[in-house]
């Protein structure tokens, strides 16, 4: 997953992260007053955050995290300390 912020649920993780998945259903446009905040080749809207409020929304799975997938407990810990 290619994150494209830095600040609030991504903080302190690099550009290229690792987040467990699994599609069935995808975002195909973004809400109004949204902005893309992830991508992958899976699915263009990964995340998406309000550009004004503190709503986001994520195409992954955070709570499962493990060895291969670490940066789930990081967005959840970092969405929990806003």
């Amino acid at each position: 997953l290619n994150q494209k912020t830095e600040q609030s649920i991504f903080g302190g993780l690099p550009k290229e992260i690792t987040v467990w998945e699994s599609h069935c259903d995808e975002v195909k446009e973004l809400p109004l007053d949204f902005a893309r905040t992830a991508t992958n080749e899976v699915s263009p809207i990964q995340a998406m955050q309000h550009i004004s409020r503190p709503l986001f929304g994520v195409q992954f799975h955070p709570e499962l995290f493990d060895a291969e997938h670490p940066h789930g407990r990081i967005i959840l810990e970092n969405f929990l300390n806003l």
